[in-house]
């Protein structure tokens, strides 16, 4: 039973210890993306919001999608 718990807390601290592998050298860095701030950069919106505008029957034509979105107005 301690093996099998000193062995769970390996699995959990270890990707701790572990890091990246430094890109510079390998790849050019005009083509390099740094991703230490990646992630959502802006807060969510609200999932209350009700339902503005017509609905479009499924299988509607392009023409029908794009009336719509003509009709709209601003913020819609």
């Amino acid at each position: 039973m301690l093996n099998k718990l000193k062995f769970l807390l390996l699995l959990l601290f270890l990707p701790s210890l572990a890091g990246a592998q430094n890109w510079t050298g390998i790849l050019d860095v005009s083509r390099a993306i740094d991703w230490r701030n990646g992630g959502v950069s802006f807060t969510m919106p609200s999932g209350s919001w009700t339902q503005c505008g017509s609905t479009i029957a499924p299988g509607a034509s392009a023409a029908t999608i794009k009336a719509a979105i003509a009709a709209s107005t601003a913020n819609h």
